[in-house]
């Protein structure tokens, strides 16, 4: 999208050159030696952890379903989690991304960027363009040699489903009604 006189244009991109770029810069990501490197480390555990203490602090504040909270369990304590940390800019929407000519070309904002679950941005990038559009981004990564597995786009999804819970907590944390009002808006009916 551009902005010409206010009004925003839509413009027409190639699916299969945005998603390559894509699949370079996650696979880039998660193969860079990040040793040494002063950036905050989240293990598998711990990820899980983070996911279940949201849960717990904003469980009143959204008031899921039961449903949802059944979901989030089965996700927990379900087998798709990776047994691998990666790099991951954690907040990689299309409004942090830089396009020419539909190719993604850099990325904005880096605050939120750990090592982590690798599912992190894989979610929001299910969660913006839909579960076909990243099981190929998943296959494209497979190709240039990203570490991935059978229940990536899978546990990325679940993640994504999730992503209420983790949005309410960032909302709490820095009482952003907006935030807060955004994550409830997220809940599946």
């Amino acid at each position: 999208m551009t902005l010409d006189t206010g009004a925003p244009v839509w413009n027409q991109i190639d699916p299969a050159a945005f998603l390559d770029s894509m699949a370079r810069v996650f696979t880039a990501m998660q193969k860079l030696d990040t040793t040494g490197a002063d950036i905050k480390r989240r293990s598998i555990d711990d990820s899980k952890a983070r996911v279940r203490d949201a849960i717990a602090r904003t469980r009143d504040a959204l008031q899921p379903r039961q449903a949802a909270l059944d979901r989030w369990e089965r996700w927990l304590a379900g087998s798709t989690w990776p047994d691998h940390t990666s790099l991951v800019h954690g907040d990689l929407h299309p409004g942090h991304m830089l396009m020419t000519n539909g190719v993604l070309t850099g990325v904005l904002d880096w605050t939120e960027a750990e090592v982590t679950d690798p599912s992190v941005d894989l979610a929001m990038f299910g969660g913006c363009f839909g579960r076909p559009a990243l099981s190929d981004l998943v296959a494209r990564m497979t190709a240039l040699g990203a570490r991935t597995s059978d229940t990536l786009v899978d546990h990325a999804m679940e993640r994504w489903a999730a992503m209420p819970v983790l949005g309410a907590a960032w909302a709490l944390e820095h009482d952003s009604k907006f935030a807060l009002d955004h994550a409830r808006s997220m809940l599946q009916p």
